[in-house]
């Protein structure tokens, strides 16, 4: 299962479709992503409280439903500081759409992902892509939570394991962000070269911020 670390590479190269992409140096933008991209692990909270913190993990909060209030939320921030409401919502759909996508596939390792419910609560089957790695690799890369007996949640996270994993993780993901944003200069040149020009992009303006007074 992607670690924390994974969803924040993966939330960075999400928002490389945004006005936002390129904005690392930011703290608060950072920050931002690290948040959203992995708000849909906070189903482990409810699962502490009665001792068992996988309980309700992946059910609700791994759904395009919730992506949905979680944009909803941030667009209304944005528009009561005076901020691009509109952009604020693709930002955070998308940021938070990376979570879920990660948390699809399925390496086949011993903690493999079982899916995720985007239809909840219409449907409650789980969606997943398959993503055979040797075996080794895929032992790597997934942090089994589930552990009985003296292991657990946090032994899990604490062991010598689970920091190989997240080291893993962050050597694996971390190219996302400038795989990126290479998919879409090449993309932009390609328009370029067949005549198509897109329409400027607005000014960047600092996150959550009211956006700058037009000129006249």
């Amino acid at each position: 299962m992607p670690t924390s670390i994974a969803h924040v590479f993966g939330g960075m190269a999400a928002a490389e479709a945004t006005t936002l992409r390129g904005r690392w140096s930011d703290t608060r933008v950072l920050l931002f992503f690290a948040l959203v991209a992995n708000l849909p692990d906070a189903d482990f909270l409810p699962g502490l409280l009665v001792g068992d913190p996988v309980l309700y993990h992946r059910e609700g909060s791994h759904s395009l439903l919730a992506a949905l209030i979680v944009a909803l939320a941030c667009a209304g921030i944005a528009a009561a500081r005076g901020a691009d409401a509109r952009r604020w919502f693709s930002i955070a759909f998308l940021v938070y759409l990376s979570h879920l996508a990660l948390d699809m596939l399925a390496t086949g390792g011993p903690a493999s992902s079982t899916g995720v419910p985007l239809l909840w609560p219409l449907i409650r089957d789980r969606w997943f892509v398959e993503l055979p790695l040797p075996t080794p690799l895929a032992e790597l890369l997934d942090l089994d939570l589930n552990k009985t007996g003296p292991g657990g949640f946090f032994p899990a996270l604490v062991s010598w394991h689970g920091a190989e994993v997240f080291l893993g993780h962050a050597l694996l993901f971390a190219p996302l962000p400038l795989i990126a944003r290479l998919i879409r200069v090449a993309r932009e040149r390609l328009g370029d070269a067949a005549g198509w020009r897109p329409r400027p992009r607005p000014r960047r303006v600092r996150p959550l911020e009211p956006d700058p007074d037009p000129v006249d």
